[in-house]
């Protein structure tokens, strides 16, 4: 099982997949609640062509599980000594919404160990309809007490799905079958204070400062029915930025590597590709990947 103990004792669970000669890798940042399993459906679309880094956010998955509150900025930091630790030299980043927001982060105060970012579903500051979805998450858990004391109920992925996912999903029957039955069955599933302090931290989330410091290539990119980070919010993000483009994903929510997994590679790919750079070949993996 590799994992990454810090020395601040966070242990952060990771994988790599996809050929060991690519000579592009792409690290793979999920959001709020998530671990890398949100990334299950684009990975057939990208793992034969590039090396993928799918880690488990604190306070997710099979990475340490939190005793205090913290910032996106420490949980940005826990990916960069994972990059540091694996001797990869730069990579790309994708980050999905608290995983943009780490991306920012990364990208500013790291530009050594990065390439490209690609922001997924995120913007640069919390947005209130952000705000607002999280405490209403906040509220309905503690309303609804469970002896599991996990954040991923049945009833509480029905009472987002109206927020992040499109109409079109949400009258697609096997989609939705098949994202309750995966949720439901986490063997990881994500405490319910867990998720508290994961959603402070992107409540507070605000990276503005930050913009002037990035200067590599940005891919931003959005589901057109996304109601925390609608396209406009993209596009407004990709004027403040020096290096930016920007996709909007069609019959998209928030949730956009899941709802459009094949349209969301085919764009990470031709932005790779477009922001090639050859990689410095005294750079390998270490064996114990």
């Amino acid at each position: 099982m590799p994992i990454l103990k810090r020395n601040n004792g966070i242990l952060i669970y990771y994988e790599v997949i996809g050929p060991m000669e690519a000579t592009e890798t792409i690290l793979l940042i999920g959001g709020l609640t998530r671990d890398h399993t949100i990334w299950r459906k684009t990975l057939p679309y990208l793992e034969k062509r590039y090396r993928i880094i799918l880690p488990d956010n604190r306070d997710s998955g099979q990475s340490s599980t939190a005793t205090t509150e913290y910032s996106i900025s420490n949980l940005a930091e826990d990916i960069s000594d994972l990059i540091e630790y694996l001797k990869i030299g730069s990579i790309h980043i994708a980050g999905h919404s608290m995983g943009g927001f780490m991306a920012f982060h990364l990208a500013a105060k790291h530009p050594d160990l990065i390439k490209t970012i690609s922001l997924c579903s995120t913007a640069e500051k919390q947005t209130k309809a952000g705000i607002t979805y999280l405490m209403d998450r906040i509220h309905f858990i503690d309303d609804k007490p469970s002896a599991e004391e996990i954040s991923a109920s049945r009833d509480d992925i029905v009472a987002v799905m109206n927020r992040i996912y499109s109409p079109e999903s949400l009258t697609n029957e096997s989609f939705i079958e098949e994202i309750m039955r995966f949720e439901t069955n986490n063997p990881y599933p994500q405490t319910r204070q867990a998720f508290k302090r994961q959603a402070m931290a992107c409540m507070n989330h605000d990276a503005e400062s930050l913009l002037s410091d990035i200067h590599c290539p940005v891919f931003i990119v959005t589901g057109e029915h996304d109601k925390t980070f609608p396209p406009e919010i993209a596009r407004t993000l990709s004027s403040k930025l020096k290096n930016a483009t920007v996709t909007i994903i069609p019959s998209a929510g928030h949730m956009i590597q899941l709802e459009q997994p094949r349209l969301l590679s085919d764009a990470l790919e031709k932005f790779i590709i477009s922001n090639h750079n050859e990689p410095d070949e005294k750079v390998t993996m270490r064996a114990r990947l």
